[in-house]
């Protein structure tokens, strides 16, 4: 059985986009896949020679009725394309998607950087096949409920005004929504322990984040730069209550 992590396509922003966008429509036309999913073609048919289905996911970093309405399509539009059965498998957080690629359960997956690491790691022979443009420069935004009184950052120093607040990351296995965002805290003298309560929150997912900032249970959080968007963009949420703060210089993220 083949295995191989799911990689967002690195494709050009007009035209043809297979695009899984974290918060946003998925784009499917009846064209080719890009480049990177044909060459992957043939070995994606012989694992299916094999095992007769093939199985994929992703890492659960939006709510589950989002993912459902959005990867079925991918799976379509896959066995469209490659000629072979293709079934999506939802799984229910980021350490489960790894364990079920390492066992073999799963074949193709869409990770972020540090369980895309973890997964490479577990799983002998796994490796990358494609990364959007934008992925290869990512970033998380920190954000805050206006009624908290925290101010936008000027730079990275200023992330010590979120000393002695209710703050709030995503999943623990995040890339975006937790590692990232915790070594920029670091660089910026901030400790874990110096949020309210000794510790932050872990709210599971980028859009229950905000969900979580927006009604005040917490002063501020980060999210990944996409879902933000996505949610600012469709209306759910409110400017006049949350407000992005400050925005981490660019990293290498979803693959």
């Amino acid at each position: 059985m083949l295995s191989l992590p799911l990689l967002r396509p690195r494709l050009p922003r007009a035209g043809f986009r297979l695009a899984l966008l974290a918060g946003l429509a998925l784009a499917l036309t009846p064209a080719a896949l890009p480049p990177q999913l044909q060459q992957a073609a043939p070995q994606l048919a012989g694992a299916q020679a094999q095992q007769k289905l093939l199985r994929i996911s992703a890492i659960p970093d939006q709510k589950p009725e989002t993912l459902n309405r959005l990867y079925p399509l991918l799976a379509n539009e896959l066995s469209r394309s490659l000629g072979v059965p293709v079934k999506y498998v939802p799984v229910t957080d980021y350490t489960a998607t790894v364990s079920a690629f390492r066992r073999g359960d799963l074949d193709l997956v869409w990770f972020g950087a540090l369980t895309g690491v973890q997964a490479r790691l577990q799983k002998p022979g796994a490796r990358v096949i494609a990364q959007r443009d934008i992925d290869a420069s990512f970033q998380s935004f920190f954000i805050a409920n206006t009624a908290s009184g925290i101010k936008p950052i000027a730079n990275q120093k200023g992330l010590t005004a979120l000393v002695g607040k209710r703050f709030t990351f995503g999943s623990e296995s995040s890339t975006s929504g937790r590692l990232m965002p915790q070594y920029f805290l670091g660089q910026a003298g901030v400790r874990l322990s110096d949020f309210a309560g000794g510790a932050p929150g872990f709210s599971s997912s980028h859009d229950a984040t905000i969900a979580l900032v927006q009604s005040g249970a917490y002063q501020a959080g980060v999210v990944n730069e996409e879902v933000w968007k996505s949610s600012l963009s469709s209306g759910r949420t409110d400017p006049k209550k949350v407000i992005v703060i400050w925005r981490t210089p660019g990293y290498a993220n979803y693959h």
